[in-house]
């Protein structure tokens, strides 16, 4: 009798941290099945398989993928101790609401959750929040449980001085903002609150509509510490090209706003920036019909529009690596332009491609041989679905083009995820955003 109560306790239910285990095995024969270091791969593989779209945003840079792993943790005690690190790394709240308080209770009744959280994201959607007083008492008072906390979203909420000492007095690195004019700290004031107060602020996104040496919008915020990850340039100016943004990991400009004519010495700027800012990684090039003209400012870009037009390839790159590309192609010539593509750009990883008739084997054909592409945007596709004149339902386009991409990861296993892009018939937008490529039992599919 007494063998039968000790068998019972061993395989109840476990409750832990407010989550009920389910009975399947004695925990105490579950944990010696396998090595913990194999135990924790398996976590690792599972938290890291996140959307590509995702590990592109900073603010999300700690948001592991925990479906998956939300069920193993609930196999054990093991298990959920080699799981909580990712699970609760990403934590979002209401900043202006009882969230806040919530938040606390569980960080004082459970110190390795407390531990656990890398990441919070505060006030994510709209309206713009202005914390008052005891709202920022609270938000200090949550901060100090949050021992191992390395990144803050401030999303709208506004950022003034109370806020800002609470930040500082916490030794949390990083602090994103989602771009300078969102939040409430103005320049004029930047001066006032020292070198060093606004070290810890990162700009995700300025736009820069002009810069005339020595005097820009960001001198202050930059005088102050403050970094910018991502600048959209709109001037072409010589004197940008001592612009210096603190931080800068990635350039977008505008071609087709910068200057009215096009030529070698438009961009005469950009190789000075470009020396001067050793984070930086990625320019993006943005320009529509000035793509077909020869002479194109970009010269990375030259051999492709030379061996386009020559039907051959040539030129050099340089010390430019191209990784993405948007094709716009109204013939048949899909197939021999992306053989140029990869010819000159090995390394491409984004396409995005506007293709008005082609099979579907054409376009896998086509696509196969660039061996890095990780991301497809697809514009206006409508004609590749196979639908012809007909004008089908949304619902029938949308699982259309959910069966066309599949079929494109299935046979191209390197890629990551689709973007669709202004799906459009009878002047209906039936479909836009993202598609992230899933690995099942049954296969890749979007």
């Amino acid at each position: 009798m007494k063998e039968n109560q000790k068998r019972q306790v061993m395989i109840d239910p476990i409750i832990d941290d407010g989550i009920t285990f389910p009975p399947f095995l004695p925990p105490t024969i579950m944990e010696l099945l396998l090595p913990e270091e194999l135990l924790q791969t398996v976590a690792e593989c599972l938290a890291f398989d996140t959307p590509f779209v995702e590990r592109q945003l900073p603010v999300l840079r700690w948001k592991y993928s925990i479906t998956e792993l939300l069920s193993l943790s609930l196999v054990n005690h093991q298990l959920r101790r080699i799981s909580m690190p990712f699970l609760f790394a990403f934590i979002r709240i209401k900043a202006n609401s009882t969230d806040v308080e919530r938040l606390i209770d569980r960080c004082v009744s459970n110190k390795t959750f407390a531990a656990s959280i890398r990441s919070l994201c505060l006030n994510e959607n709209l309206p713009k929040v202005v914390l008052t007083e005891a709202e920022v008492k609270k938000v200090d008072c949550l901060l100090q449980h949050l021992t191992n906390l390395s990144q803050i979203g401030l999303g709208w909420v506004s950022l003034d001085k109370p806020l800002l000492a609470v930040i500082n007095r916490h030794p949390v690195p990083t602090v994103i903002l989602i771009e300078r004019r969102i939040h409430g700290m103005l320049m004029r004031n930047a001066h006032e609150l020292g070198i060093s107060d606004l070290s810890k602020m990162v700009i995700a996104y300025e736009l820069i509509m002009d810069y005339d040496e020595g005097d820009h919008p960001l001198k202050d915020f930059l005088a102050c510490g403050m970094q910018v990850l991502h600048a959209k340039v709109k001037s072409s100016k010589p004197s940008l090209g001592v612009l210096k943004l603190n931080g800068l990991r990635q350039l977008t400009l505008n071609l087709d706003t910068i200057g009215e004519s096009l030529n070698a010495t438009l961009l005469s700027w950009l190789p000075e920036l470009t020396r001067s800012h050793q984070l930086l990684k990625k320019i993006q090039f943005i320009t529509g019909h000035r793509w077909k003209w020869r002479n194109h400012p970009t010269p990375f870009v030259q051999p492709l529009v030379d061996a386009a037009s020559d039907e051959g390839l040539g030129g050099t790159l340089s010390d430019w690596l191209v990784t993405g590309l948007d094709l716009s192609i109204h013939n048949q010539s899909l197939g021999p332009l992306l053989r140029l593509v990869h010819g000159l750009f090995p390394q491409i990883y984004a396409l995005s491609l506007n293709v008005v008739s082609t099979t579907f084997d054409e376009l896998v054909t086509a696509l196969c041989p660039l061996f890095s592409l990780r991301v497809v945007d697809l514009v206006r596709p409508f004609d590749l679905l196979g639908f012809g004149n007909s004008f089908p339902e949304a619902a029938e386009i949308e699982a259309a083009i959910i069966q066309y991409t599949s079929r494109i990861a299935q046979r191209i296993p390197t890629i990551e995820a689709f973007h669709i892009d202004y799906l459009v018939t009878l002047g209906r937008n039936y479909f836009y955003g993202w598609l992230n490529v899933q690995q099942t039992l049954h296969g890749r599919h979007t």
